[in-house]
């Protein structure tokens, strides 16, 4: 059960947060599972399910590679 959503409106875009705890899962779409893994101070460990067709991506690293293309 979601315990809490907010819709957030920043630069244009619909941000959707939503709060998880250890173990618990988030899907995307048919095909992408988030489950949060470990949660230690600032830094959340996630653990990513999704087919080898879906390219995952760190931020900073998305960033590189939109800009290499």
């Amino acid at each position: 059960m979601i315990r809490f959503f907010a819709i957030l409106i920043e630069r244009g875009k619909n941000l959707l947060v939503l709060s998880r705890r250890r173990d618990q899962t988030l899907v995307i779409g048919d095909n992408v599972e988030v489950t949060v893994l470990e949660i230690k101070g600032g830094q959340v460990r996630l653990g990513i399910n999704a087919p080898k067709a879906v390219p995952v991506h760190r931020g900073e690293i998305h960033a590189k590679v939109i800009e290499e293309s």
